[in-house]
């Protein structure tokens, strides 16, 4: 039965309690629509504003990669300690359990293997697809100085405007070849790049770290010193600027991340 103004004793709105109103713990989210936020809450930690990100998804361009054959035996044990995963949706779909609860970031580019020129890529998946699984963002590869440099780009705005209808996060993932200048001011030129066309998140890819030996150096997670003579931490604060998100990719096989605002505080 509805109730009626004349039943005043009944109504209690609590004038004495100021409205809670608490900003949104992401960095560079706070004007960002609730959808988007939750979304971004199932991939950050709400207590530390950081993520730790376990990257599986390499089998997209590299086929069967080492360490990640069975994706059910090897990695869904690890699962729990993440924060979020990144994978494709063929993995997502048949080896991790449906009972999973934290984020999934989505693999949303593709086309070439490791047989033929990585940049020439294009977007591999429909974001109708990604909210079908329940995504919490699509991740978009952008080859800054690469040959195909610009149908990268055009992949990621593609997807941001897709994003923005559906408040889907897109994730712009800087790729990093063995000949590519990879310090401090490429990846704020990437990073920028990323963050004005429409970017919430960017991923430093795994060439922060010295590369020259990569069997001595996978696991080091120190940034090298003569790319970034001031370590990471700068180069997050200056990108944190125009309000945008940074990870850095960890140097590991699986592909661990470090996301969030922690990597203002790395060495």
């Amino acid at each position: 039965m509805a109730d009626t103004d004349s039943i005043k004793e009944t109504k209690d709105f609590c004038l004495d309690v100021p409205f809670r109103q608490e900003p949104f713990f992401v960095k560079g989210s706070v004007s960002l629509d609730w959808g988007m936020q939750n979304r971004l809450a199932r991939i950050f930690n709400p207590k530390s504003g950081h993520t730790l990100m376990l990257a599986i998804d390499h089998g997209y361009f590299q086929g069967p990669t080492s360490g990640l054959e069975r994706v059910d035996v090897n990695i869904v044990p690890l699962a729990p300690y993440a924060d979020a995963l990144m994978l494709t949706r063929g993995i997502l779909r048949t080896s991790i359990p449906s009972s999973y609860g934290k984020g999934v970031v989505l693999r949303a580019s593709g086309g070439p293997s490791v047989l033929r020129e990585l940049s020439n890529e294009q977007l591999a998946m429909d974001i109708e697809d990604a909210l079908r699984l329940n995504a919490a963002a699509m991740a978009v590869q952008v080859f800054i100085g690469g040959e195909f440099e610009t149908q990268s780009i055009y992949n990621l705005t593609r997807l941001v405007d897709a994003g923005n209808r559906y408040g889907m996060p897109i994730l712009g993932v800087t790729a990093v070849g063995k000949n590519m200048t990879r310090d401090a001011r490429y990846f704020r030129l990437a990073t920028r790049m990323a963050a004005e066309l429409g970017a919430e998140v960017f991923v430093l890819d795994a060439g922060w770290f010295n590369r020259q030996d990569w069997s001595r150096e996978l696991g080091d997670w120190q940034a090298d010193p003569a790319a970034f003579p001031h370590g990471l931490g700068e180069l997050a604060q200056q990108v944190h600027q125009p309000g945008q998100m940074l990870r850095q990719d960890a140097p590991v096989e699986a592909g661990l991340l470090l996301a969030g605002e922690g990597v203002a505080h790395a060495p």
